[in-house]
C-alpha cells in the first residue's frame, strides 16, 4: 500500500508493510503525500494512528487535497485534515486529553479549526479514525463512535497525505473506499 517514492516531508519508514512510521521528532508538519483522485459524492477514508512517545504530538490524514504547492507549509492546499493530537502546554486545548480535530486548509499556510472533540482514549494506544465524506458533509468517527459532523461545500481532489508532528508516529490500516 506504501508507495515507494511519495512526495513527502519528515522521515518515513515502511514496518513489515503494513505500517508507516514519521519517526522525525522535530518535525512540525510532516507529510506523506500520495496521489488519488477524489471525485465520488461519498468516500470512506479510515486511517489508525498512534503516537510513541510523550507530550506534543499529533497526527491525522488530509484528503480533498488540491491546488497544494508545498508540502512543508502549515496547510495543504485546499483540503481537508482530521487530526488526533495531545498536546498539553497548548493553551487552546489545556487539557492532557486526547483530542480529535477537523481543520480546513484554505492553502498551504492557512487552516481553520472547524472542530474539535476530547477523547477518553490515549493516542499512545492508537486510535482508529473513518471519516464519511458525503456531497461536502464530513462525519467524523473516533473508535467506532461518531463525535462530530460538519456541513461543508463539495470538493474534489486529487490526493491525500499522512501528516504527523513530533514523531515517532505510527500510521495503519489506511482505505478509501467510494460509493
Amino acid at each position: 500500500m506504501w508507495l515507494k517514492s511519495p512526495k513527502k516531508t519528515g522521515k518515513w519508514t515502511t514496518i513489515n508493510k503494513i505500517a508507516l512510521n514519521q519517526d522525525d521528532i522535530s518535525q512540525y508538519f510532516a507529510k506523506y503525500l500520495i496521489d488519488v483522485m477524489q471525485d465520488q459524492k461519498e468516500i470512506l477514508y479510515s486511517i489508525d494512528v498512534k503516537a510513541k512517545g510523550k507530550g506534543k504530538q499529533g497526527g491525522g490524514l488530509h484528503f480533498m487535497v488540491s491546488g497544494n504547492k508545498v508540502a512543508d507549509g502549515y496547510g495543504l492546499g485546499k483540503s481537508y485534515l482530521v487530526w488526533v493530537t495531545e498536546d498539553p502546554a497548548n493553551s487552546f486545548l489545556s487539557s492532557d486529553k486526547t483530542f480529535v480535530q477537523l481543520y480546513e486548509s484554505v492553502n498551504d499556510n492557512k487552516m481553520s479549526n472547524l472542530a474539535s472533540y476530547a477523547l477518553e482514549d490515549d493516542m499512545n494506544e492508537g486510535i482508529s479514525l473513518q471519516v464519511l465524506y458525503k456531497d461536502g458533509e464530513v462525519t467524523v468517527y473516533a473508535n467506532g463512535k461518531e463525535v462530530f459532523s460538519v456541513e461543508g461545500a463539495p470538493m474534489k481532489g486529487n490526493a491525500i497525505a499522512l501528516r504527523a508532528m513530533k514523531g515517532p508516529i505510527e500510521f495503519s490500516n489506511l482505505s478509501i473506499k467510494t460509493k
